[in-house]
C-alpha cells in the first residue's frame, strides 16, 4: 500500500524466488513514494528474513507505528542503518551452491504449478516435491542462510497437489492393490515400483505414499521410506498406519527416541493394530524398558496370536525372568506357526537346556541345524548340548562346523579347547588357545584356559603367567583369581596363593571353592582360627561339602577338640560312605573315639 508494488519483482518466477531469498528489500522511501526513515525501519523490520529479527507481536508493531505517527523517536532495536541500494545477503560458497540447486528446483515446481514457462507435468512436479523433501532432511540446520532458503522452498513445495482425474485415481488404486499383493508374495522391488506408479497417478493419496515408504523400508532404503511416510502424513496427519511405519523407519535408522514418539502417535489414533504394539515393544526393549516391551508384546499377541515377532520377543523376556514354562508356550506357538523356521527350534533347545531337559534340548538343536545348516550359532548351541551330555567327539564336530562357518566365533573356539582339555589332548588345547589369543588378545578367558591346560601339564610357572594375565584383563572375574591362587598354591607360593584366593572371595563371597582353598592355605600358614572360620562359612553355604567337613574335623582333632572332630568325621561317613577316603576316615574316627570314651 505504501509503494504500490511488492518488495521484489521480476518477469519470471525464478527471478522473484532468487531475489526473495538472497536480497535485502529496498526501503519504501528509496522508491520515491515518500515516507520517513523511521517508517522505512518499521517496514524493513517486518520484511526481515530471520523470524527472530522481526517484531515479536502485533502489539510491538502497533506501538512502533504509533511512535512514527506521533513523530517520536524509535528505539535502537527497531531503527537500523538502512541500505542505500538493494544488497545481497552474504552466504558461504557451500550454501550458495546448494541454494542455487534448491532454488532451481523450487522455480521448476512453481512454474509447473502455475502452468507457466516450463510446462512440467503433474508427475514431474510430484517427483520434484519428493526431491525437495529429501534435500530438506539432509540439509536442514547446516547453515542459517540455507535454512532460510529451505523454508522458502517449503512454501512453494507445500502447494496442495491437484486432484487426480477419475481415471488416474482408479488406475492408482489398481497399482496400490497390485503392490500389496506383491508384498504378500515378498516381491518387494516389484511392489515398490507398483506403489511408485500409484503415487505418480494420484499424488494426493496418502495411503499410496505410505505403502511406497513401506516397500522402500523392506528393501533397506530407510531414508526413502521416511520421506514417503512424511509425505503421507503431510497429506493426512491422522493416518495411523503412516505414523506406525514412520516409527519403524526411524527405529531402523537408529533414531529410537523419535521412533517411540511416532509409535505413540500411531497408537493414540488407532490402538487396534497388532503390528504397532509389536514394533513399539521392540523399541522399548532397546530403550531398556523390558517391562514396557513385555506389555506391548502381550497386547500385540492378544490382538493377533499369530504375530511371530511379538511371540519371540515375549519369549526372550520370559527366559530372562526364568519363567521357562511360560516361555515354552510362546516358543511352541512360534514353531507351530512356521515349523521351517530354525530360530524357534534353537530357542526351544536353549530353554530345554535351562530346564535340564538335555535330551529334548539336543533334539531341538539338531533340528535347528538341519533347517539352517549355515548358521554358526545353531551349531555352537548343539555342541554345548553334546558337551554337557559328555558326548565329546560330537561336541567337537559341532564346534568345528561352527568355526567353518565363522572362523572368528570366539565362543566356539573357547569351548572346543575345553573339550580338548577334558579329553587330555593338552597340546592341542594349548594350540587352540594360542590361535584364540592371536585373534583376540584381550579375551581373558583364552589366557585363563590356556593356563588351565598348562596347569594340567604341571607347568606351574607358565600357568601362573597366563592366569595373572587373565586377572589383568578381567579383574572382576573371581574364577580367574581362584585359578591363579590354585597355581600359586601348587607352585608352593602360599602367600601369593592366599592373596589370590582372598581376592576371589571378596569378588564372590558365596564361592565355596575359594573359601575352602583359602582355609587350606591359612592352615598351612599357621592361621588355624582363620582356617576354621573359612570352613565354618563353607559349611553354612553347603552343609554337604565333604572337603570342608574333613578339613575342619582334622583341625579340630589336632586342637584337641575331640567331640566336634568326631561329629564332623561321622557326618562325612553318613554322606559319603563309599568315598575313596572313607576307609582312612573310619580308622581316624576309631582312634578319636578311643581317646574320647
Amino acid at each position: 500500500m505504501l509503494t504500490g508494488q511488492p518488495p521484489f519483482t521480476g518477469t519470471q518466477m525464478m527471478e522473484i524466488v532468487v531475489a526473495t531469498i538472497s536480497r535485502v528489500p529496498t526501503a519504501p522511501s528509496a522508491l520515491g513514494k515518500g515516507g520517513s526513515p523511521d517508517l522505512d525501519a518499521v517496514c524493513l523490520r517486518c520484511l526481515e528474513k530471520e523470524p527472530e529479527r522481526r517484531f515479536e507481536s502485533m502489539a510491538e508493531l502497533r506501538d512502533a507505528l504509533e511512535r512514527v505517527a506521533r513523530g517520536e523517536p524509535l528505539g535502537s532495536s527497531i531503527r537500523r542503518t538502512l541500505p542505500s541500494s538493494p544488497s545481497t545477503v552474504p552466504s558461504t560458497s557451500r550454501a550458495s551452491t546448494v541454494l542455487a540447486l534448491l532454488v532451481a528446483v523450487a522455480a521448476t515446481i512453481a512454474a509447473a504449478i502455475l502452468g507457466v514457462v516450463l510446462g512440467a507435468t503433474r508427475r514431474e512436479v510430484d517427483a520434484l516435491r519428493e526431491r525437495l523433501a529429501r534435500a530438506r532432511d539432509e540439509e536442514r540446520g547446516k547453515d542459517r542462510q540455507l535454512r532460510l532458503a529451505l523454508e522458502a522452498l517449503e512454501g512453494l513445495g507445500g502447494v496442495a497437489p491437484e486432484a487426480a482425474e477419475e481415471g488416474d485415481r482408479a488406475a492408482s488404486r489398481e497399482e496400490l492393490a497390485r503392490g500389496n499383493a506383491l508384498v504378500r508374495e515378498r516381491r518387494h522391488e516389484e511392489a515398490r515400483d507398483a506403489f511408485a506408479r500409484a503415487v505418480q497417478l494420484d499424488s494426493s493419496d496418502a495411503l499410496a505414499w505410505d505403502n511406497l515408504g513401506f516397500a522402500r523400508g523392506l528393501l533397506g532404503d530407510q531414508q526413502g521410506a521416511l520421506a514417503a511416510h512424511d509425505r503421507a502424513l503431510a497429506l493426512d496427519p491422522e493416518l495411523a498406519n503412516a505414523w506406525m511405519n514412520r516409527g519403524a523407519a526411524l527405529h531402523n535408522l537408529g533414531r529410537t527416541d523419535e521412533a517411540l514418539t511416532a509409535l505413540d502417535h500411531a497408537i493414540a489414533r488407532d490402538d487396534s493394530k497388532p503390528r504397532v504394539w509389536s514394533v513399539r515393544g521392540r523399541v522399548r526393549q532397546e530403550l531398556g524398558d523390558p517391562a514396557g516391551a513385555f506389555e506391548d508384546w502381550s497386547r500385540a499377541i492378544d490382538l493377533d496370536p499369530d504375530l511371530r515377532e511379538a511371540r519371540e520377543g515375549r519369549a526372550m523376556i520370559l527366559v530372562g525372568r526364568g519363567a521357562l514354562e511360560a516361555a515354552l508356550i510362546d516358543i511352541d506357538a512360534l514353531i507351530a506357526l512356521d515349523p521351517g523356521d530354525a530360530r524357534g527350534w534353537d530357542l526351544r533347545g536353549v530353554v530345554h537346556a535351562r530346564m535340564d531337559a538335555w535330551d529334548r534340548s539336543l533334539q531341538d538343536h539338531v533340528r535347528a541345524t538341519e533347517l539352517a545348516p549355515d548358521v554358526a550359532l545353531f551349531w555352537y548351541n548343539r555342541g554345548y548340548t553334546h558337551e554337557y551330555r559328555d558326548e565329546l567327539e560330537a561336541a567337537l564336530a559341532a564346534y568345528d562346523r561352527a568355526l567353518e562357518i565363522d572362523a572368528s566365533y570366539h565362543d566356539a573356539r573357547t569351548n572346543r579347547g575345553v573339550v580338548l582339555i577334558r579329553q587330555g589332548r593338552l597340546d592341542e588345547a594349548i594350540a587352540e588357545y594360542d590361535t584364540l589369543i592371536e585373534l583376540a588378545p584381550g579375551l581373558g578367558a583364552a589366557w585363563d584356559l590356556r593356563g588351565a591346560a598348562r596347569a594340567r601339564q604341571g607347568d606351574w610357572a607358565a600357568a601362573i603367567a597366563d592366569h595373572r594375565r587373565a586377572t589383568e584383563l578381567a579383574p572382576e572375574r573371581s574364577q580367574y583369581w581362584y585359578n591363579l591362587g590354585h597355581a600359586h598354591q601348587n607352585a608352593g607360593d602360599l602367600e601369593a596363593a592366599f592373596t589370590a584366593y582372598d581376592r576371589a572371595v571378596q569378588l564372590r563371597p558365596g564361592g565355596t571353592s575359594a573359601l575352602s582353598n583359602r582355609g587350606v592355605v591359612r592352615a598351612e600358614l599357621g592361621d588355624v582360627p582363620g582356617a576354621l572360620e573359612d570352613y565354618d562359612r563353607v559349611l553354612e553355604l553347603d552343609p554337604r561339602n565333604g572337603n570342608a567337613l574333613l578339613n575342619r574335623a582334622t583341625l579340630r582333632g589336632d586342637r584337641g577338640e575331640l567331640a566336634p572332630a568326631i561329629e564332623d568325621f561321622t557326618r562325612f561317613l553318613e554322606l559319603y560312605p563309599t568315598d575313596g577316603r572313607a576307609g582312612s576316615v573310619r580308622e581316624t574316627l576309631a582312634e578319636l573315639r578311643a581317646r574320647n570314651p
